[in-house]
């Protein structure tokens, strides 16, 4: 568990290091809106996970298991946080940067 854990923190590391050197001060502040927008509505998708374990719970039925609802839970604010990145972050920069390299106008 220990190595694994200090794997994750070196590719972290990583990736981190790659990025802010391939990236510009305008691409980096590109990113922190959708990052923050990504991160606002994996939290409500988060939640909104818990709240519908503990309804089915109320219910009578078996209640739910503790484990998969917190990956189920992660996963969705992981797909939150990408997917908002993806569409409103990197994907302006990438257009950006195919267009500067064709000789396009950069607006």
């Amino acid at each position: 568990r220990r190595i694994c854990h200090v794997m994750l923190q070196h590719l972290a590391v990583y990736i981190t290091l790659n990025l802010t050197m391939n990236l510009s001060t305008h691409e980096k502040q590109i990113l922190a809106g959708p990052l923050v927008v990504g991160m606002l509505l994996g939290a409500f998708g988060a939640y909104a996970v818990f709240a519908f374990a503990s309804e089915l719970s109320l219910d009578g039925t078996d209640a739910p298991n503790r484990l998969r609802t917190a990956v189920e839970a992660s996963v969705v604010f992981l797909t939150a946080v990408l997917g908002t990145v993806a569409v409103l972050g990197v994907l302006p920069i990438a257009v950006r940067r195919i267009r500067a390299r064709k000789g396009g106008s950069d607006v």
